[in-house]
């Protein structure tokens, strides 16, 4: 069982994240997923400020990506 990585900071990833990621280029799409693997959707989408349909698309393109 993967361990869950707990954040100890997330106003601070959120202004990160916010700022890193204004166009959701790959690397953000990258960085998302990793969090995602940390923890889950609902959470990331709070800290970060981002909604989860978003980051449900990006973990959709991820898999579809892979399957290829």
């Amino acid at each position: 069982m993967k361990k869950k990585v707990e954040i100890s900071e997330p106003e601070r990833l959120a202004n990160f994240m916010h700022s890193f990621g204004q166009n959701h280029g790959e690397d953000f799409k990258a960085l998302v997923l990793h969090l995602i693997q940390q923890s889950n959707i609902e959470v990331i989408s709070m800290q970060i400020g981002i909604p989860q349909s978003t980051l449900y698309d990006c973990q959709s393109d991820w898999n579809k990506k892979k399957s290829l």
